[in-house]
């Protein structure tokens, strides 16, 4: 019996040689930020760029340190979690650092997931939503890029974090000038097909 949605069997699990059967709880569960966020600090895990996942099977904790995994792609359909999950490594950065020490460029053509958050100090601009902006805003992080390279010895700058929402719509805009700036910006982007 699964009272809020479908049984879920994955056989084998990867990398195992058992059968995974996934059912529903009876009720849903709310995972507070807060709470998770106190159980992190408890922890004192040494994570540069802490981001809070949610919470595991036995209800503990899930965390990971955004600087070890370098660059998320993330997909998935309409209502699987993506916006939750964004606003959640959004929180848990500017949790963790003053405006000085982290800066965030954040892109949203759709103009539905994160016009919110225009004015906050931890922009390196408005939320970019026209393509032309965001090709521009990218452009210039290359150069910054380059400029903080030549800085950064001796000096302590801000995290840099770019939050691109959809990779598709700059795809779709201008394909090749998308590709060149991603293989400039991201490590080992060739690992990701771009």
């Amino acid at each position: 019996y699964a009272p809020t949605g479908q049984v879920r069997i994955e056989a084998p699990i990867p990398g195992a040689k058992f059968v995974g059967i996934e059912i529903p709880n009876e009720y849903l569960n709310v995972v507070d930020f807060d709470e998770m966020w106190k159980q992190y600090q408890k922890l004192k895990l040494d994570y540069k760029l802490p981001v809070l996942l949610g919470v595991d099977a036995k209800s503990e904790g899930q965390f990971r340190d955004f600087a070890d995994l370098g660059n998320i792609i993330m997909a998935g359909t309409t209502g699987s979690g993506k916006s939750v999950f964004n606003n959640c490594l959004i929180w848990s950065l500017i949790s963790t650092y003053s405006p000085d020490k982290l800066k965030l460029l954040i892109t949203d053509v759709k103009r539905v997931e994160f016009t919110g958050y225009n004015g906050i100090p931890y922009l390196t601009d408005n939320v970019h939503v026209e393509n032309e902006d965001v090709f521009s805003s990218l452009e210039d992080m290359i150069n910054g890029r380059r400029n903080r390279e030549k800085l950064s010895k001796g000096k302590k700058t801000p995290y840099i974090v770019m939050i691109i929402d959809t990779f598709v719509d700059m795809m779709m805009w201008d394909a090749a000038r998308f590709e060149k700036i991603m293989e400039e910006l991201l490590p080992n982007s060739s690992e990701y097909g771009i």
